[in-house]
C-alpha cells in the first residue's frame, strides 16, 4: 500500500465519521424541536386593576392573575393561591364578579382569569407576611406563577443560581390599569396586566 493510497484512505474514513456525525445531529436537532413544540407553555400575568364593582358601579381596587394557553397539550388549571416571602401558599376568596369558573381546561390560545379584592389581599398579607407572588396549580401539582405587583426578583451569588426577591416596598406604587365595564366580565380577558409572564416550573 502507497502513501497515497493510505492517505485517500484514511480521508475517506474521516469523511464518512464526520457525515455520521452530522446526520446524528440533524435527527437529535428534529426531535429537539418536535419536543419543543409538543412542552405546553402557559404565561402567567398579576397585575393591580380598577373597575366599576357592586351597586352603584364604584371603582373598586383589585388584584387579577391571568393565565394564557400559548402551545402545547390542554391543561387543566385547578386552583390559584399566593405565596409569601417563606414560600407558603395563601388562600384567599376569590372576588366573584371579576372570576371566571376555576378548575377549567385551556387549549391553545384560550386563557383564565381570576381576581381578588384588592383589601381583601392587603388583609391576608399582613397576616401572614408580604406576597411574592401569585399564582395557579394545575392538575399534575405543578405551578405556573407571575410575580406580586410591586416585587422584583434578583439572582445572586457566584454562578448566580441564587434567587431572591425584592418589595414589595410599596407594592402601591406599580399603576393600577383602569378597566371598563365590558372588561370586568367573566369572558376571558386579554388584557395584560403589569407583571411579566411566568413558565412553569
Amino acid at each position: 500500500m502507497t502513501i497515497a493510497t493510505a492517505t485517500t484512505e484514511w480521508i475517506a474514513a474521516i469523511s464518512s465519521a464526520i457525515a455520521a456525525v452530522g446526520t446524528v445531529g440533524a435527527v437529535v436537532f428534529a426531535l429537539w424541536q418536535v419536543r419543543r413544540q409538543e412542552k405546553t407553555r402557559i404565561d402567567v400575568t398579576c397585575g393591580r386593576a380598577l373597575a366599576p364593582i357592586g351597586p352603584g358601579n364604584q371603582v373598586h381596587e383589585f388584584i387579577r392573575l391571568e393565565a394564557r394557553h400559548v402551545r402545547g397539550a390542554p391543561l387543566k388549571l385547578e386552583m390559584a393561591f399566593f405565596e409569601n416571602m417563606r414560600s407558603e401558599r395563601v388562600v384567599v376568596s376569590f372576588l366573584p364578579t371579576l372570576t371566571e369558573p376555576i378548575p377549567k381546561i385551556l387549549t391553545s390560545g384560550e386563557t383564565l382569569s381570576v381576581a381578588w379584592a384588592a383589601e381583601l389581599v392587603a388583609k391576608a398579607a399582613a397576616a401572614n407576611g408580604p406576597f411574592r407572588a401569585a399564582f395557579f396549580r394545575d392538575a399534575a401539582g405543578h405551578d405556573h406563577r407571575a410575580l406580586f405587583p410591586g416585587v422584583r426578583h434578583r439572582r445572586a451569588g457566584l454562578l448566580r443560581r441564587r434567587l431572591s426577591y425584592v418589595g414589595p416596598s410599596e407594592a402601591r406604587t406599580t399603576p393600577a390599569v383602569a378597566l371598563d365595564a365590558d372588561q370586568c366580565s367573566t369572558r376571558p380577558n386579554r388584557a395584560r396586566p403589569t407583571s411579566r409572564s411566568a413558565r412553569s416550573r
